[in-house]
């Protein structure tokens, strides 16, 4: 199996990738090297970490081709496997030598062996014994790298690609509050975050944002942002200003995208006078309206079918599928808070039997994939937040394990079959 290799470490040493040898490129060790290695740490349902030692009685010092680990899903690996390489080029050590690394991108409830390794100057190598690990099931969170911009809550944000865009929001610096217009983009395949384009609109917060296609938008919200829709384009990590939103002044409206379409639903009048369930549907392709200075479409607004419950100040949102979902704020008479379907080719709601049991009120979190969603939230303040699972086919939600992080104010996305939380500063991955 080949496994792709992410996230090297060691103490005080640069890390280096390069291209796994032959095996015929290097015989059995015969030199006086002893190389051991640890139990794995740190284990998760696709990472590991890895601590093993160098030591040899031959002389005070030694120099080595390359040293690091090897690892595969067959007993033995050699260095014709996959390698965390620590060093290279000839590297002189002394004993003992202590050898960190860990990987990354593992399959989950697989059985690996790891064991390390050194090359020595004449190009032998020696291996320790091996150490064999395995990696957790589904159901789990992973821990990524943290979100490292100024925002803590109310992000908003939308996937590409393999890329997750994260941006605007409130942030808090010097115990004093103000919204940042700062934008993130988060590589799922190194874990790494990278800064790009201030948002140019107004320092909106509690706006909604989804993604069509290859583009990233942003609508409604507070301040100046209430009727703005603005859509970013990674490709020229640019933002243009696109038909402005026809609904009422609204914040905490939610959204989904279904056929190439954005749906805003819902949401709080900005003075907070009423709760609003109206729904909109918004077409980028649609030049009705004109085109921008880039000469693309600058999108339609038109206004579908009301939910049939009014109550969705504080709703989740999600697909599935052909169907948009939006459950709606908790109702005592039906001891929970109900979901509500929306069906673009009829532009009707249905009501599903299943009531998501909670006797919480934060908005809290949902997502779908393929045929399941998940919600989370808050039952109080104290505590992690409750977590489930709906079934389409069977139209039913099942507790889950709580989340084990707090729940308050955060924002998630898809890819790839997996949900990614930003939660404050802290991100995670869930794996079903």
């Amino acid at each position: 199996m080949k496994l792709k290799q992410l996230l090297f470490l060691f103490l005080g040493t640069s890390i280096f990738l390069f291209s796994c040898k032959k095996e015929d490129d290097v015989q059995s060790d015969s030199t006086s090297l002893t190389i051991t290695t640890s139990a794995p740490t740190n284990i998760s349902t696709r990472k590991a970490s890895f601590q093993g030692e160098i030591s040899f009685t031959s002389s005070s010092t030694v120099k080595l081709k390359e040293y690091g680990f090897v690892w595969s899903d067959t007993p033995n690996p050699t260095v014709a496997a996959n390698k965390v390489v620590m060093g290279s080029e000839l590297s002189e050590i002394t004993s003992p030598f202590m050898l960190f690394g860990s990987v990354t991108e593992l399959a989950m409830s697989t059985t690996y062996y790891v064991r390390g390794y050194a090359i020595a100057e004449n190009g032998t190598v020696a291996y320790s014994s091996d150490a064999t690990f395995q990696t957790l099931g589904g159901n789990n969170w992973e821990t990524l790298t943290n979100f490292p911009g100024k925002m803590d809550q109310w992000a908003l944000g939308f996937s590409i690609g393999d890329k997750i865009y994260v941006g605007n929001g409130l942030a808090n610096e010097t115990s004093s509050s103000f919204t940042t217009k700062e934008w993130w983009s988060y590589s799922i395949t190194t874990d790494k975050w990278t800064q790009k384009a201030d948002f140019p609109g107004a320092n909106s917060s509690l706006a909604t944002s989804f993604a069509i296609g290859n583009k990233g938008y942003i609508v409604t919200g507070g301040g100046d942002q209430t009727k703005a829709c603005w859509e970013y384009s990674p490709d020229t990590d640019g933002w243009t200003k696109k038909a402005g939103f026809p609904g009422d002044d609204r914040v905490q409206a939610v959204s989904f995208v279904l056929n190439g379409k954005g749906y805003v639903c819902g949401g709080m009048l900005v003075n907070g006078a009423n709760m609003l369930y109206d729904l909109w549907e918004f077409d980028p392709t649609n030049a009705t309206a004109g085109t921008d200075a880039n000469g693309n479409p600058l999108g339609k607004w038109t206004q579908k079918k009301s939910t049939p419950i009014q109550s969705i100040q504080q709703a989740m949102s999600f697909t599935l599928g052909t169907k948009g979902y939006v459950l709606a704020d908790k109702n005592n008479t039906l001891g929970g808070r109900p979901l509500m379907e929306y069906d673009p080719a009829q532009n009707n709601w249905t009501i599903k039997s299943a009531v998501l049991p909670t006797n919480y009120v934060n908005k809290g979190f949902a997502f779908g994939l393929s045929d399941k969603a998940y919600a989370g939230g808050l039952p109080n303040e104290s505590s992690y937040g409750t977590f489930w699972e709906y079934t389409l086919q069977t139209d039913a939600w099942t507790q889950k394990t709580n989340v084990p992080f707090y729940t308050g104010d955060g924002w998630t996305t898809t890819y790839n079959g997996r949900g990614y939380c930003l939660m404050l500063a802290d991100f995670y991955e869930y794996i079903p």
